[in-house]
């Protein structure tokens, strides 16, 4: 697989510009029919066109490379990393890109509301109650002191969000203030990098903030600031994962079948429990991923789903949020099948197991 470097927003501006408008759908007489079996290996190697946002979550396209399950099921799969996972949503809607792996924020459930042909094909990986890779932090004067000690007390603080409304750090942001019987708007949200929650830590312009790897462990190694019990409110939780356009599910889903099923092979054979320990995994990820060594090395393991599922009440629990807080204009979560292409799921999961999809 090659990859290209690292694009930006504004680089794409040309590319995103009318998305909205042209909607992105594809009409179905323009593509191969999806009836019977369209999950047989491939006659011969296919490209593909694949985009991502650079997380260690993402782990199954790096592994699916280096671990040779693209070359085993005949995909010569071009990637290039995007800054954000929302660049990528208009252009795998557009066909300009066949697939991307990505944050789940508000804007994909209003893409698909809109028309966008996009649809969510995966889970990514998940932390666990050993792997809190993502943590609330609280400046450690303000927990000396007492003036906070759980969730609750943080009405009225000023939260720190690497990821502005309708982000998956939003989004999780939101489950740990439920936890404490808080909203959102209960909170001042300040919008910043990752890299800056130190400094804001520092300077007292931030109270509070959700920190994600690599950053937590410098956070909490300076002692500015102290992790806040969530009380496990994010065990599990499901933020990203790969998306499909209309050139694999419509018009090659043979070829959708080939990829999604190179990833979750990755998931089994190279990222069951344990991958941490293994040179070979550790490798890719710092050579095909270009993720530094030390952040691979200290980053706890994800759990990766065995068929990669996508949980129907926790994608309903996600657009429920962005809904109650306004950056997702509907009435309602859209039908799991809007969302989700099940069919090509299904296929891909009797292919390797004889079994439905569970979600």
């Amino acid at each position: 697989m090659n990859r290209s470097r690292v694009l930006s927003a504004a680089g794409l501006a040309v590319l995103l510009v009318g998305v909205t408008a042209c909607g992105g759908a594809s009409d179905d007489s323009d593509g191969r029919t999806r009836a019977g079996d369209f999950c047989k290996p491939l006659a011969k190697t296919e490209k593909v066109t694949f985009g991502s946002s650079p997380a260690l979550a993402f782990g199954t396209s790096v592994q699916a490379e280096g671990g040779g399950h693209y070359k085993n099921a005949k995909l010569d799969v071009k990637a290039s990393t995007f800054s954000t996972g929302q660049d990528v949503i208009a252009l795998v809607g557009r066909g300009q890109l066949d697939a991307a792996m990505v944050g789940f924020p508000a804007n994909v459930f209003s893409a698909i509301d809109q028309g966008v042909d996009v649809h969510i094909m995966s889970s990514d990986g998940q932390m666990t109650a050993q792997n809190p890779s993502t943590a609330m932090f609280v400046r450690s004067d303000l927990m000396k002191d007492g003036k906070v000690a759980r969730i609750s007390d943080l009405k009225g603080l000023r939260l720190g969000l690497p990821g502005g409304p309708g982000s998956a750090a939003f989004y999780m942001s939101g489950l740990v203030m439920e936890k404490g019987g808080l909203k959102l708007g209960d909170v001042k949200n300040v919008t910043l990098a990752p890299a800056d929650m130190m400094t804001a830590f520092q300077t007292k312009s931030i109270d509070a903030a959700l920190v994600t790897a690599p950053f937590d462990s410098a956070v909490e190694k300076s002692g500015v600031a102290q992790v806040l019990d969530s009380q496990g409110s994010l065990v599990r939780v499901q933020v990203g994962g790969l998306i499909m356009g209309p050139n694999l599910l419509k018009k090659r889903p043979d070829i959708g079948c080939a990829f999604l099923k190179a990833h979750i092979e990755a998931a089994r054979k190279e990222l069951a429990p344990g991958y941490s320990k293994r040179p070979e995994v550790v490798n890719r990820f710092v050579e095909l991923g270009k993720f530094p060594r030390p952040l691979v090395e200290s980053t706890p393991e994800y759990v990766y789903d065995n068929t990669l599922a996508v949980d129907r009440a926790k994608l309903e629990g996600m657009q429920s949020m962005f809904i109650e807080q306004g950056s997702l204009k509907l009435k309602a979560p859209l039908p799991y099948d809007k969302v989700v292409d099940v069919q090509l799921r299904d296929q891909v999961v009797k292919s390797l197991d004889g079994a439905s999809t569970k979600h």
